[in-house]
């Protein structure tokens, strides 16, 4: 268990590939890391199959318009040395107006001809595992308001369906690592309780940018 720490640099890391097309894999924490009231700076270390990295990244957390959902914002993540980078804040009149408002208050239904919705196939949830497990822990912040996640979290769940919804004119296949898409996750937790998750990904077209938004319905 990396901690809440370790949750926050694992945030800025996703962003990282996600942006840059790339697959790193969170290691470890630095050791050297600071926390604000409103921010959290992190450093850690992530590889890929040809090299480790040290990375810097800056995660905002807070509550958001939409009740009890929670949004985590990158500002940066970059890797060390760090380049001549600035960080500034997340430029929510630049988001994509489809993904702009209330946040969805449920799993969205007859979905197989609508072009907007696509449902992650077995193999694609066992590529992209690493951050739809880090989207689940970050989901129990909305219900459980604590620096750590409830212990039922941490142990074993499983995903049994997640649907993916973005703009009609992209390709189902691209859907998933689409920069502004919304995931409806359903997963059963190690109590065998049924659980929903919404988190509505959105980028502001500024390098080192994302937003996650994060709603649970249990």
């Amino acid at each position: 268990d990396c901690g809440y720490e370790g949750t926050f640099g694992k945030v800025g890391l996703h962003c990282y590939n996600l942006l840059n097309g790339t697959n790193f894999k969170f290691v470890r924490l630095d050791e050297n890391h600071l926390t604000g009231l409103f921010y959290k700076l992190i450093k850690f270390y992530a590889t890929d199959p040809t090299r480790k990295c040290e990375f810097l990244t800056r995660v905002v957390q807070s509550k958001t318009e939409n009740q009890g959902c929670l949004s985590f914002i990158t500002v940066e993540c970059t890797l060390l040395p760090e380049e001549n980078h600035y960080p500034t804040r997340f430029d929510q009149l630049a988001v994509d107006d489809f993904f702009k408002g209330d946040m969805p208050n449920s799993m969205p239904e007859n979905t197989s001809d609508n072009l907007q919705y696509y449902e992650l196939s077995e193999s694609e949830v066992e590529e992209y595992k690493d951050w739809l497990h880090l989207y689940v822990d970050l989901a129990s912040r909305t219900k459980w308001r604590c620096v750590h996640p409830s212990p039922v979290w941490r142990e074993t769940f499983e995903l049994r369906k997640i649907i993916v919804q973005t703009r009609a004119d992209v390709e189902s296949k691209k859907k998933a690592k689409a920069e502004n898409a919304i995931f409806y996750m359903n997963f059963k937790c190690i109590c065998s309780q049924d659980c929903n998750a919404i988190i509505r990904r959105t980028t502001d077209g500024l390098p080192q940018h994302m937003s996650l938004e994060v709603k649970c319905l249990m």
